[in-house]
């Protein structure tokens, strides 16, 4: 992303470090999901990264080892690569946990119309018929092949084949997600129930559309069974068929009823904010706070007091806490909260744009921050917003420690003045003495430059006035014959 100012999500990316928010992270856990399109796999593979706090990364295609061995020890991701001799090898050496996703091969193809006619809504069944048996374009799943719809199913069944996979029935996560999730927990790696029970919550359907307003249609209800009222007489006959027949046994479905449950058991209610939307400061609370309170350890979450409290040790005292992790140098007091953190955390976007937190790339993520975080998506409270641009607004116009010269009619070097100085190559060209001879010559270009970014309010206006005093200051203490 070229822009230093995201406003928008970039969907179906990876982070390049473990968003550790206060869950305990298990070290050397890799998991990959290789299967079929629209099998339920993103689902899973949002599930086990909330379960784990697993960053979500990305092979490239064509599949690349040394990229793919570039990955480290913590990730998990999905892709519709098929059991090719490079990957195969890899995986044998890398061992990761391997998972394949497979679905009722008729909710698969209404889904995957869906997404290869941009959502349309209804069906056109002579198109849905016509995936059956010719070519079409993929639309954005990789590799970005042109495939018949037998050769999707095929990306299931052929790593099912090699006995590298565990199979996830996409109708057992779904009913029975809980039992599921556990099971695969005890052969990954142990995990608490009331931290699964909070991940199924994170992964809620409606939480995750309202995360992501832009791509909401993205998010489908993904229900069991739709095949049966939704596929034509004549796609179930093509459907009876070979090689489809056969596909089918294979992977454990049928076109009579089977026995799966349409309905999901269940669960304990893990987001208090069902009940409570919003805190007693009267603060509304975002989509992004419901899930940075689900991604936390629920040892944690349970000491706080009730979760709309505001005082001294509560929820929203914590998201409002400058972040664990601070700046370096002259960015050591450029304010970051909790909440700011977690956001960048679990925005791709937002790391590729501001690669580095401790130094210039933290002033200007904090600016985005507090530029864009009420607007939509975010929605965020001004509660959540105004103290972070208070404490920005005092350490950009505090003086530079290292500015030496602290007379009164020297003006003054502030810490944004700084920050522009370092990051404008120019500047250090034209004005190389900047803390005594080029000093004023350097200020009032940045007083009365129009081609200044970023800029910071009342930035301008504080310097000139600045050096107004200090013109003035000079002019008396000359005036009096004195130096």
């Amino acid at each position: 992303m070229g822009d230093s100012r995201p406003k928008d999500r970039i969907p179906g990316d990876g982070t390049k470090a473990s968003r550790s928010t206060g869950a305990q992270s298990s070290p050397q856990i890799r998991i990959l999901i290789l299967s079929t399109p629209k099998t339920g796999n993103t689902w899973l593979l949002n599930l086990l990264a909330a379960m784990y706090d697993l960053p979500k990364l990305g092979l490239v295609c064509p599949f690349d080892r040394k990229q793919a061995v570039s990955l480290g020890d913590r990730w998990i991701l999905f892709h519709h690569f098929m059991p090719d001799p490079p990957i195969v090898e890899w995986i044998e050496e890398t061992q990761p946990f391997v998972l394949t996703t497979v679905r009722h091969p008729g909710d698969v193809l209404i889904s995957l119309y869906h997404h290869i006619h941009n959502f349309a809504g209804s069906i056109d069944q002579r198109k849905l018929k016509a995936m059956l048996d010719s070519p079409y374009e993929r639309h954005g799943i990789y590799p970005p092949a042109t495939h018949t719809f037998r050769d999707e199913l095929e990306c299931s069944l052929a790593w099912k084949r090699t006995g590298m996979t565990r199979t996830v029935r996409y109708e057992h996560l779904r009913s029975h997600t809980l039992q599921t999730l556990t099971s695969l927990a005890n052969w990954i790696h142990p995990v608490e129930q009331a931290r699964i029970e909070q991940a199924i919550e994170r992964c809620d359907i409606d939480l995750m559309r309202k995360l992501d307003e832009e791509h909401r249609r993205f998010f489908r209800s993904g229900e069991v069974g739709q095949w049966k009222s939704g596929l034509a007489p004549e796609v179930l006959d093509f459907l009876a068929a070979e090689p489809y027949r056969s596909q089918l046994t294979e992977l454990g479905y049928s076109l009579v009823d089977q026995e799966f449950p349409s309905t999901p058991e269940p669960l304990p209610a893990r987001n208090p904010f069902r009940r409570s939307p919003v805190f007693a400061n009267g603060a509304i609370v975002a989509p992004i706070i419901e899930a940075c309170y689900l991604s936390l350890d629920p040892a944690t979450n349970a000491l706080w007091p009730p979760v709309a409290d505001v005082g001294r040790g509560s929820f929203f005292a914590w998201l409002t806490e400058p972040s664990e992790l601070g700046g370096q140098g002259l960015y050591f007091g450029v304010p970051l909260t909790r909440l700011a953190h977690y956001l960048y955390r679990n925005r791709p976007d937002l790391e590729r744009a501001f690669p580095d937190l401790t130094g210039p790339d933290r002033l200007r993520y904090a600016q985005w921050f507090v530029q864009y975080a009420a607007e939509t998506p975010l929605k965020l409270h001004s509660r959540f917003v105004t103290p972070l641009v208070d404490d920005l607004s005092r350490w950009a116009h505090s003086r530079f420690a290292g500015d030496r010269m602290r007379r009164p009619w020297w003006p003054k070097l502030t810490n944004f003045t700084m920050h522009v100085y370092r990051t404008v190559p120019k500047l250090q060209l034209d004005y190389p003495d900047y803390l005594v001879k080029d000093r004023w010559n350097l200020l009032h270009w940045l007083a009365y430059s129009h081609n200044l970014e970023p800029d910071m309010p009342g930035f301008k206006d504080g310097i000139r006035a600045d050096l107004e005093r200090c013109a003035k200051l000079r002019s008396a203490i000359a005036s009096l014959g004195l130096s």
